[in-house]
């Protein structure tokens, strides 16, 4: 991860704008961009954040080292369901 990355970001609950470290991220990448979404926790509220992540907001946890999950089908790629970490490295993987 990146020493130092940190995103402003604006919590739903309570429409602050707060600024947090990359570690506070946690990045979802879903079989297609609309499945995609990035949490965090608001430190201001408390509230769980949850966010649809498009193209530039994935390339840029990705590239500050935000731990990622790939949702990919139960039993490999042709089935449906299951959520898998990345690779360990908290990067993502390309293709889909």
């Amino acid at each position: 991860m990146e020493p130092g990355t940190r995103f402003k970001v604006y919590c739903s609950e309570c429409r602050e704008k707060v600024e947090l470290p990359a570690e506070e991220f946690r990045l979802t990448l879903g079989r297609t961009p609309a499945q995609s979404h990035y949490s965090f926790g608001c430190p201001l509220c408390g509230a769980s954040v949850r966010k649809q992540a498009g193209e530039k907001i994935v390339a840029a946890l990705t590239g500050a080292g935000v731990r990622t999950m790939r949702l990919v089908p139960a039993g490999g790629p042709g089935a449906a369901g299951a959520v898998l970490p990345s690779g360990g490295t908290g990067r993502a993987e390309a293709g889909g």
